[in-house]
């Protein structure tokens, strides 16, 4: 067994450790019973909401990512790159402890469009960079906007634009190919979030959690914060530990937030299923996309 292999293994077999440790701690800080009926007993309209929310979320994502890869070269219609992205979430879920979602990318835009791997790389990486400035700004935002007082609360807005204009500067010293789309995609970025609240504003009111929802947003966008440090399998209880423990602090009830948190993990898993059509058929990943009308059955103007 090669050392790639047991390295991989090794990795595999913390991330199962760190998630039962975090489902331990979870578990024992919640009421099961009271989860199970937020669970159960949630609206199916506001479920459903959510849903179509958060795929308009990941299209916007795909939609960003498209940028950095014309920014090298690396030309996909958006559909193509929608199917080569969904097919990346279908790996990022369900093969947390083989290839990654990203690493998969980076090999399929080599392979079939000979794209510069270095290039590609650091494309997916500034990407990922992106998005996670989109989540710092909301949780700036939302923490100005939380129940809790705290010193100086009026004044932290001003992070955003030193956020910015430090992200600006390492995209400037480092990746100047990227600097033509950087605004472009900080929106993007930010809009993904808005969504992503959205979805989880649904959720609570499909629950019947109406109580200081801006403390909601604020410990889901933190939580994401640690949803996107590869620690346990598919980011599965990352964020539920930080719900548990910012609960008291921000007055939420922690069962509904975790329950709210359990649901959108599972429309994150649906929606990321979605994506083994293209691991079974990767055919189609570059196929055009197929007019809504052929020639003859254009409908006759009135």
């Amino acid at each position: 067994m090669d050392s790639k292999r047991i390295k991989n293994i090794a990795q595999l077999v913390l991330k199962i450790l760190v998630t039962l440790a975090a489902v331990y701690i979870v578990v024992s800080k919640i009421d099961l019973q009271k989860l199970w009926m937020h669970i159960k007993d949630i609206n199916l309209i506001f479920l459903s909401l959510a849903l179509l929310v958060f795929v308009v979320a990941k299209i916007i994502e795909a939609l960003r990512l498209n940028n950095y890869y014309r920014s090298i070269g690396v030309y996909l219609s958006e559909w193509q790159n929608i199917r080569l992205y969904w097919l990346g979430l279908f790996y990022n879920l369900f093969l947390p402890g083989g290839i990654s979602g990203d690493g998969y990318k980076v090999y399929w835009l080599k392979s079939k469009k000979e794209a510069d791997l270095k290039k590609t790389i650091w494309a997916t990486l500034i990407n990922r960079l992106n998005g996670f400035l989109g989540i710092l700004i909301l949780v700036v935002v939302t923490a100005a906007m939380i129940t809790p007082e705290y010193p100086y609360k009026s004044y932290v807005v001003a992070l955003i634009p030193v956020l910015y204009f430090l992200f600006y500067l390492g995209v400037r010293l480092f990746f100047r190919d990227f600097i033509p789309i950087l605004s472009k995609t900080t929106v993007q970025s930010v809009v993904i979030q808005i969504f992503q609240v959205a979805c989880i504003h649904l959720l609570l009111i499909g629950m019947g959690s109406y109580e200081h929802p801006v403390n909601y947003w604020f410990i889901f966008l933190a939580s994401s914060v640690a949803f996107v440090i590869p620690v346990t399998l598919g980011g599965f209880g990352s964020r539920e530990v930080v719900f548990v423990f910012a609960a008291d602090y921000l007055h939420v009830d922690v069962t509904a937030a975790i329950a709210m948190s359990l649901i959108l993990y599972f429309i994150r898993a649906l929606v990321s299923f979605a994506g083994v059509y293209y691991l079974m058929n990767p055919q189609r990943i570059l196929q055009p996309r197929a007019p809504i009308f052929t020639e003859k059955q254009i409908p006759p103007r009135e």
